[in-house]
C-alpha cells in the first residue's frame, strides 16, 4: 500500500496459497519468498516453502530453504531440522544429515530438539546406543519434552520385537531363551520412558498409545 507505505502481508501469504492451489510453482515461490524475506508468516512458512521445492523435485532448494528457516526461528527449529534430516535420509545422505546436526549442536549446544533429531536419524541408521544418549540428553536439557521420551521407548519397543522375531524363528532352545531375555531386557528399559510420557503429555493420543504400549510390557514381562 505504496500511499500509507505499508505492506499488506495478508495478501502475499494469499497470492502464494492461491499459486500452490493453482499448480503454479514458480508464482508460490516468488510470493512465499517475498513474505519469508519481509519475516511474514513465521518458522511454518519455510516449511511450505520446502514442500513446494519437494513437490517438483528440487531436493536442494528445499534443503537451502530450511536452512535459511533454521536460521531465521532457531527458537522454532525443531520441525524443520526433523524435515531436513527427513530429505537427507530419503535422498541416502546420512553423512551430511548426521553433519549438519553436529554443527547445529556447536552452535546452540542447549537445543533439546537438535538432540532429538540426531537421536531419530541415529535410531533409523540402526545406531540404538547413540540414539538412546541423544534422547537422554535432550530430556536431561527439557525434562518436559515429550519426544525424545516416546522415541526412546519405541525404539527399545522394536529392538525388542527384532529379538522376539529371531526366538520365535529358531528351533535351538538356548538361542530361543537367549533372545527372549534379551527382548523382555529391552522392554523393561522401554517403560520409565513411556510412564514419563503418560505422566507429562497433554496428548490424550501420547496417552493412549503410551498405555497401550504398557499394556504389552506388564504382560510380556508378566506384571498381572
Amino acid at each position: 500500500l505504496p500511499f500509507i507505505n505499508v505492506v499488506d502481508t495478508s495478501v502475499l501469504i494469499n497470492c502464494g496459497v492461491m499459486a500452490m492451489k493453482a499448480k503454479d510453482t514458480e508464482k508460490a515461490k516468488k510470493y512465499f519468498g517475498i513474505a519469508a524475506d519481509r519475516k511474514i508468516g513465521g518458522s511454518g512458512l519455510y516449511l511450505d516453502i520446502c514442500k513446494i521445492y519437494k513437490e517438483s523435485g528440487d531436493t536442494s532448494g528445499a534443503i537451502e530453504t530450511l536452512k535459511k528457516g533454521i536460521e531465521a526461528y532457531p527458537k522454532e527449529a525443531g520441525f524443520m531440522i526433523s524435515e531436513m534430516v527427513n530429505i537427507y535420509l530419503s535422498t541416502g545422505k546420512n553423512k551430511e544429515a548426521l553433519e549438519y546436526l553436529s554443527k547445529a549442536i556447536e552452535l546452540q549446544p542447549n537445543n533439546a530438539t537438535y538432540y532429538f533429531a540426531m537421536g531419530t536419524l541415529l535410531d533409523q541408521t540402526k545406531q540404538q546406543d547413540k540414539a538412546i544418549a541423544s534422547y537422554q540428553k535432550a530430556i536431561t536439557l527439557d525434562p518436559t519434552y515429550v519426544d525424545p521420551y516416546l522415541n526412546a521407548g519405541a525404539s527399545y519397543y522394536n529392538a525388542g520385537i527384532e529379538h522376539f522375531k529371531i526366538a520365535n524363528e529358531t528351533k535351538d532352545d538356548k538361542v530361543y531363551e537367549s533372545e527372549k531375555k534379551i527382548a523382555l531386557d529391552l522392554y523393561s528399559k522401554a517403560i520409565p520412558f513411556l510412564e514419563k510420557v503418560y505422566e507429562i503429555s497433554i496428548s490424550e493420543n501420547d496417552k493412549c498409545d503410551a498405555l497401550v504400549s504398557l499394556y504389552v510390557f506388564y504382560f510380556k514381562l508378566g506384571h498381572r
